[in-house]
């Protein structure tokens, strides 16, 4: 097959392995439509990501940037959350940044959402989408840093909350897996989940995915200082 016909035969196997998993354990049933959506924008993003030489010189002639990183006990994988809300219309957005012990980019996610603009909703929102992303790749032990101090500690401890369902929801996926933990971090170790996410809150409503390279025109951080 053509390289551009085998990689649309994937992501749609993958997409509709998805929607029956939302199906069968979530019983949140996706409409063809829906699936093929997801696939053409998945397509999209993913032939962005592909920079030529000259687009990736231009976006590095700023200079290098470093961000301070928190390293990780061996074996583990990182993900930083966070979520913000559109500027101009009536909804919010939640950003996920994978990345491994050493700080190499895994990958990343964010969701955008319609009517839905409380910023402790949304936290809790962004650890929601960490577990979903970490159980559809498959990863071991996953560690969620976030900087919203409420959202961890209604992890940690008891919560009443508005917002209360979606941590129960969290803490019981968590305590089946077993093997995923939550921290809270200061802003400036959390950029480039929040940079996405403000960026998140101008794309379409649903769930949008990078997986080969960082999403184009972003200003991830191409250097991490390891902060112990």
């Amino acid at each position: 097959m053509k390289k551009d016909d085998l990689t649309r035969m994937l992501v749609t196997l993958w997409a509709i392995w998805h929607a029956r998993r939302k199906a069968i354990h979530e019983e949140i049933y996706q409409s063809p439509m829906a699936t093929t959506s997801f696939v053409n924008r998945f397509l999209i993003d993913l032939n962005a990501s592909v920079e030529s030489p000259k687009e990736k010189k231009l976006s590095n002639s700023g200079g290098t940037r470093k961000v301070k990183w928190i390293a990780l006990p061996l074996g583990r994988v990182k993900v930083n959350v966070d979520a913000a809300v559109a500027k101009t219309r009536v909804r919010g957005a939640v950003a996920t940044v994978f990345h491994s012990r050493e700080g190499k980019f895994l990958g990343a996610s964010a969701v955008t959402y319609e009517g839905i603009t409380h910023p402790g909703a949304l936290e809790a929102l962004a650890c929601r989408e960490a577990l979903d992303v970490a159980d559809d790749a498959l990863l071991g032990q996953v560690l969620v840093a976030s900087d919203c101090l409420e959202v961890v500690k209604g992890l940690q401890e008891e919560n009443l909350g508005v917002f209360s369902n979606i941590l129960l929801e969290i803490k019981e996926r968590a305590r089946v897996r077993g093997n995923i933990s939550f921290s809270h971090e200061k802003r400036e170790f959390n950029g480039e989940a929040h940079n996405l996410a403000r960026f998140a809150s101008t794309l379409p409503e649903g769930r949008h995915l990078w997986l080969l390279e960082p999403p184009f025109g972003l200003n991830m951080p191409v250097i991490l200082v390891t902060d112990e």
